[in-house]
């Protein structure tokens, strides 16, 4: 009778066990990131708050656009378009986006500790060598500097997003050769891994190394290496397919409806040569380890290393395919699940990070940055994405060694863990409060702020001072005339009143001295702004 009952209290002790671990992932989400600032005006969130302000017709003009054409490459209606109704719903209540951005980190962690838990666990270590391994590296990733800078970020929740399915997607294909559901599985990997495209344009290189991984179990099992997936051939076929048509024809979207000029790169002049490009294989880890320090990399080392450094770079890559290529015959010698697990992760991942590097090289191409490769290697929603592809290459090492070994690396990876934690604290209280953007304010605080200028310049029968705002928004041609129609709602004006705006420059250098007066919140906002203001007393 007990016996019977063990296969349906399986299902049911996994379930209890998930929600424990997603619980924990929300304790450490807000224990690590809880005071986070969302800027709520930043970049395209403070844009959508702009047009979802306007008119009726602006709006469908915005989401028709989100269906036409692609945003410098990313064709994902479907995340634009929920962005945009989340923002015009939730509008500056900060603690929405808040909520919704920890709820994404906890996911995050989620899925990222299940895909690291998964692959250690082929390795026959005990239970909590595992668990401890999975919490160790997940927090370890969690509590790095960037980790912040992303969550703030509203819009890069799309980045959030993509290294959700990514990792899902990897964690899947780990669990696949021991699963006993594997035709459902393998629909639930290509889903996954097509989904990651409806996010974020660098779901191309989930597709791409999904795609590599079921060829390479087809082609073994139509030769007898993987004799366990005969019986699943036509699924196979099918998911591949599938996977193969609806990535193309989304890809054929992104290049087709780009909406960036086809001419960009050619004026720009700053193309990236081979060397370069090959030579982000060898830096790119540097940058993840600089990173998980808060270290910031210098531009002009950088670009005198980064031609020199192809050589290391070529070696990383023909490692990992040699990495592959051995993983694959000794998987087809003996066929063991964790060999086989390894070399499905190790496969998509490396494929994953050469298809990245490649979009990399096509986008400053076709729309340079202006300091080229370099801002690769610092930004937040370029690295982390990034390291998702590192995190399965090392993972599917990993998961040769013996239990033995890996419970010692669990161990120096606890070890590691607190010292992050311990290293995020210090950041937190030394470091960022130095350096945080607006000298700590949050974007609502500056709201507020431009709010009580405009209440004051109205009370003393001026034109509103159209403030420069672009270290609020990030976006050179934003200021406060840009956010009016925002200011119009605030004021309760009716619809056909709108306030005069007077030019900053004519404020500053012709009538500084009386709107400092009058208008006595322009001072302290504008030293937020870190705008530079004269003497009003020199002469």
């Amino acid at each position: 009778m007990v016996t019977s009952l063990e296969p349906a209290l399986k299902p049911h002790r996994r379930g209890i066990e998930a929600a424990i671990i997603l619980a924990l992932s929300f304790v450490a989400t807000i224990a690590l990131h809880g005071k986070m600032q969302p800027t709520v005006l930043g970049a395209e969130t403070g844009y959508y708050q702009v047009i979802a302000h306007t008119s009726p017709r602006h709006e469908r003009t915005l989401l028709r656009g989100f269906w036409t054409t692609s945003s410098h490459g990313h064709y994902t209606p479907l995340a634009f378009t929920a962005e945009f109704l989340f923002a015009k719903h939730v509008g500056l209540r900060p603690n929405w986006w808040r909520n919704r951005q920890l709820f994404l980190g906890a996911l995050l962690i989620f899925v990222f500790f299940g895909l690291i838990r998964a692959a250690a666990e082929q390795t026959g270590a005990p239970p909590f060598a595992t668990a401890l391994l999975a919490a160790a590296m997940t927090l370890i990733f969690v509590a790095q500097p960037l980790m912040r800078n992303l969550l703030e970020w509203p819009f890069h929740s799309l980045q959030i997003g993509w290294m959700i399915f990514a990792a899902a997607t990897g964690w899947a294909l780990v669990r696949l050769p021991g699963s006993p559901n594997k035709d459902r599985l393998l629909w639930l990997i290509v889903l996954t891994a097509y989904g990651s495209m409806h996010v974020l344009g660098l779901g191309l290189a989930v597709v791409t190394g999904t795609v590599a991984v079921l060829s390479l179990i087809l082609i073994g099992a139509l030769t007898g290496s993987f004799t366990e997936f005969k019986s699943h051939l036509p699924t196979l076929v099918a998911t591949l397919i599938f996977l193969a048509v609806a990535g193309s024809l989304h890809t054929l979207a992104m290049i087709a409806l780009n909406n960036a000029p086809a001419n960009a790169g050619l004026n720009a002049g700053r193309l990236p040569d081979w060397h370069q490009l090959v030579g982000l294989y060898a830096l790119l880890p540097i940058s993840i380890v600089a990173g998980l320090f808060g270290a910031s990399l210098d531009k002009g080392v950088i670009d005198s290393v980064l031609h020199s450094a192809w050589p290391i770079g070529a070696a990383v890559v023909l490692t990992i395919g040699l990495f592959v290529v051995v993983l694959a015959k000794r998987s087809r010698q003996i066929c063991t699940r964790p060999r086989l697990a390894a070399l499905c992760l190790a496969s998509f991942s490396g494929v994953m990070l050469v298809t990245l590097v490649a979009m990399i090289s096509m986008r400053e191409i076709r729309e340079p940055t202006g300091v080229g490769l370099f801002g690769y290697l610092i930004r937040a929603r370029y690295v982390l994405p990034l390291t998702v592809s590192w995190l399965g290459i090392v993972l599917a090492a990993l998961m040769l060694l013996s239990p033995q070994r890996l419970v010692f690396v669990a161990v120096v990876s606890s070890l590691f863990a607190v010292g992050a934690i311990v290293g995020h604290r210090s950041y937190e209280s030394h470091v960022l409060a130095r350096t945080a953007p607006l000298h700590g304010a949050s974007h609502i605080q500056i709201w507020r702020n431009l709010v009580q200028i405009a209440h004051e310049a109205r009370a003393a029968n001026l034109p509103i001072p159209n403030i420069p705002l672009q270290s609020l928004s990030g976006f050179s041609f934003v200021d406060f005339k840009f956010l009016e129609p925002l200011l119009h709602d605030e004021l309760h004006l009716p619809e056909n009143e709108h306030d005069s705006f007077l030019d900053w420059t004519e404020c500053r250098e012709h009538r500084l001295a009386e709107y400092l007066t009058k208008c006595p919140t322009l001072l302290p906002t504008a030293q937020l702004l870190n705008l530079d203001l004269p003497n009003p007393n020199r002469p």
